[in-house]
């Protein structure tokens, strides 16, 4: 069950789903499985391992920008809590001098725990009403145990984010640049530690619009990310020399969502879909290479959807999505089912 809570708002939404393939348990049960494979892997290796997991996150996380051009006046807290995952979040009003954004999940799957916690918070001003600049200062912390070895690690990013908008049309680009760093720790098999300092930068663009075709509304968007991991040589818990890593992760995402109104005799109906993709890259240099090897691919997702709003605020919906479109091995498909309430 999931409890989201936006201003005045409150609502259940109740998720149906199967799936051909591990991932329909979600990135969660992906990264972890991923582990399993490497726990036993030498330090450096392990630590390879946890950096393609976090550079992943960190791209998925990124504050939404273009909504601090619209100004939301509605914060945000969202809550999915079932018997081996979690996962909650929480948004202040876009519209604030200083907005802030805390998410954290956390998940257990065959003897392996894993916990994530990013936060993010920062300031902007309008230079003029299609302009906006700002700073922001991010934070995360990971950490995966099992019976073979515990993984930790803590970070920072801090840098300049930038929203235009189009003169006459309803048409966004959002930029950001962050660089920080971040450590981690491996402990193998509780007998020996290692720990690592690396920088990191990441880059990303969007560009989000809205179409209207008489009555029905389409809003295309494409996104771009891309963050480069570095870790410096240093010695390990022998003595011994741990070598130069550097992994490098990219993604495109790209698609359009529409929504068009069905009459009905009281309240609104509304018939919602969308279809979306994404292409994914990922390099790496020194013997990060053998745990993650160059790679390059994409998939799609396409969703369907019902919304009815009655005159008393109380709305209902129900949703389809199938993910994995064009991907061999990754398959996820489910139904979504929606009630909130306006007070």
């Amino acid at each position: 069950m999931k409890l989201s809570y936006s201003a005045k708002r409150i609502a259940f939404a109740l998720g149906l789903w199967g799936a051909s393939s591990l991932s329909a348990l979600g990135n969660e049960a992906e990264i972890q499985v991923a582990a399993f494979a490497v726990e036993t892997m030498p330090a450096y290796q392990s630590a390879a391992q946890f950096q393609v997991s976090q550079g992943h996150r960190i791209m998925s996380l990124q504050p939404e920008l273009v909504g601090f051009m619209k100004g939301s006046k509605t914060g945000l807290f969202n809550a999915r809590i079932t018997r081996h995952t979690g996962q909650i979040n929480f948004a202040n009003k876009a519209e604030k001098p200083l907005w802030f954004q805390l998410n954290t999940s956390w998940a257990s799957l065959q003897g392996i725990k894993n916990q994530y916690g990013f936060g993010a918070f920062g300031s902007h001003k309008k230079l003029a009403p299609k302009v906006l600049i700002g700073a922001m200062f991010q934070f995360d912390y990971h950490e995966q145990a099992s019976r073979f070895a515990n993984k930790r690690g803590m970070g920072w990013m801090t840098g300049p984010y930038l929203v235009l908008g189009a003169p006459s049309q309803p048409l966004y680009f959002a930029g950001r640049l962050l660089y920080g760093k971040t450590s981690s720790e491996v402990m193998q098999a509780g007998v020996y530690r290692d720990g690592v300092s690396r920088e990191r930068l990441l880059a990303q663009a969007r560009v989000a619009g809205e179409l209207r075709f008489d009555e029905t509304i389409v809003r295309p968007k494409l996104q771009m990310s891309y963050t480069i991991d570095r870790q410096a040589g240093e010695m390990n818990h022998i003595g011994s020399p741990m070598p130069h890593q550097k992994i490098e992760l990219g993604t495109m995402q790209f698609g359009a969502e529409f929504a068009k109104p069905m009459p009905v005799k009281a309240g609104s109906f509304e018939m919602t879909g969308g279809l979306d993709g994404v292409w994914t890259y990922r390099n790496a240099t020194g013997l990060a290479g053998s745990v993650a090897p160059y790679y390059e691919g994409g998939r799609a997702t396409a969703k369907f959807g019902l919304t009815h709003r009655n005159q008393n605020g109380a709305q209902r919906s129900i949703g389809v999505f199938y993910d994995g479109i064009g991907a061999s091995s990754q398959k996820h498909y489910g139904i979504d089912v929606k009630f909130s309430l306006n007070f």
